[in-house]
């Protein structure tokens, strides 16, 4: 069984459709095909059901899936293993991130560690924050800046910022109660960290808010905000940020009360994997210029 085919099996899998996976592969289709056939031969199995719209994993698809997500990660460690012993620094960092931490916390430090190490492919992406941690379980990212704290078995959670969460409006009202109850929240989907608090503020003080708006970014939420169509939660120093760039804004923060406003922002990443000299590296820079209030930081 060769670890290639077994690449191009995960890619059909997850695409459910050899020509979407042919064209992400940059593969001719008859070759993936032929792949796949040769695979299912060896194993003396059919792995996928065809029909019109693509594929299927059956049962035995679903089964080698498994082992493939298991050996490909092991392949993965024993690059970063071998890679460590490496004077050179190089490899790949795949950090994640939400995307307020990622628009005020991260470019001084993505700047600086590739300036530092600028052999290693570092890369960055932006979810909401179940989404975030769902990858990190998944070995799809190294780490990932989450609001936290964060708690499963198999992840190390470590804090690095504090924040303060408020509420944005186009006008200076002081009733929060009343402002809540009036205006439409502005958020992203569900699995925001930052939604869920609001909603756990709201059951537990009895309010009952206007239905929730979903957008896909800061940036258009606060457009919106702006406009009047409603009020929007962010982290007050993406507030900053924003009214910084932007000095005809007329934007209003209110604050929230302390029990739902203080979020920290942790680093997570697996417990359970080797920890590359890229990411070792990358925690190390965000200990000296992050975290030199706390020197107890230890993420070992």
């Amino acid at each position: 069984m060769d670890i290639h085919d077994l690449k191009i099996f995960r890619t059909v899998a997850v695409e459910q459709s050899i020509s979407k996976a042919a064209q992400k592969l940059n593969y001719v289709q008859s070759n993936v095909t032929m792949r796949i056939k040769q695979l299912e031969k060896e194993l003396q199995t059919p792995l996928f059901y065809r029909h019109g719209r693509g594929v299927q994993m059956t049962s035995a698809g679903k089964t080698l899936l498994a082992y493939t997500e298991k050996i490909l990660q092991l392949l993965d460690e024993t690059y970063k293993a071998v890679q460590y012993e490496s004077a050179v620094m190089n490899g790949s960092l795949t950090l994640g991130s939400t995307e307020s931490t990622a628009a005020v916390r991260l470019p001084s430090l993505l700047t600086a560690y590739c300036q530092a190490y600028p052999q290693v492919e570092c890369t960055l992406e932006t979810h909401s924050s179940s989404e975030l941690v769902q990858r990190v379980i998944d070995y799809k990212l190294d780490a990932a800046f989450v609001p936290g704290p964060i708690h499963h078995p198999d992840l190390v959670d470590f804090p690095v910022w504090q924040e303060e969460l408020v509420l944005v409006n186009n006008q200076q009202e002081a009733d929060l109660h009343q402002l809540v109850r009036q205006k439409p929240l502005l958020v992203f989907g569900t699995g925001c960290a930052y939604r869920a608090r609001m909603e756990k503020w709201f059951n537990e003080e009895g309010i009952i808010p206007r239905p929730f708006r979903e957008f896909s970014s800061i940036d258009t939420i606060l457009g919106c905000v702006q406009a009047g169509l409603g009020i929007g939660i962010m982290t007050k120093s993406m507030l900053d940020k924003y009214l910084a760039s932007s000095p005809d804004v007329s934007l209003f923060a209110h604050a929230l009360p302390q029990h739902y406003a203080s979020v920290t922002i942790g680093l997570i990443y697996r417990q359970d994997v080797f920890m590359s000299k890229a990411l070792e590296k990358f925690i190390e820079m965000l200990q000296k210029d992050h975290l030199e209030k706390t020197p107890s930081f230890n993420p070992s």
